[in-house]
């Protein structure tokens, strides 16, 4: 998530200081930031989702692990096997397209959230039938 942030700060630098003033900014990095804040809210959902009642810590391990191959193994891996053109699928990088750098990780994103939502309510409804029949 670090990262993801690191290079929405980055991205946001690079277009405000690149564009003079009266000019619009054009809807690829505009879609770019859309994506590392997209990619962000993924992250903690799915941290949330690992660490969501969990008393062994094995959620902070697992999210390290996943973030490790997410944003650098898999990149690596992709780019090596020349499958560049689906790494707006894993990390924020800089395309042409709007669509391409937003659309994947808008629907990942929602699927990280359904989920955290679907353990939440699943746990919350546990912990209340547990406090019942104590």
């Amino acid at each position: 998530m670090v990262v993801a942030l690191v290079l929405g700060m980055l991205t946001a630098v690079n277009i405000i200081g690149l564009r003079p003033p009266s000019a619009p900014l054009p809807l690829a990095p505009l879609a770019q930031i859309g994506a590392i804040l997209a990619f962000s809210i993924r992250d903690l959902a799915i941290f949330h989702y690992l660490t969501l009642y969990s008393r062994s810590g094995r959620g902070e391990l697992a999210i390290g692990i996943y973030l490790i191959f997410a944003y650098f193994l898999a990149p690596v891996l992709m780019s090596s096997a020349r499958l560049d053109f689906l790494l707006p699928v894993l990390v924020p990088v800089p395309t042409s397209s709007a669509a391409l750098a937003i659309l994947p990780v808008l629907a990942e994103m929602l699927a990280a959230i359904l989920v955290l939502v679907h353990r939440w309510q699943a746990t919350r409804i546990e912990g209340l039938e547990n406090s019942a029949g104590a």
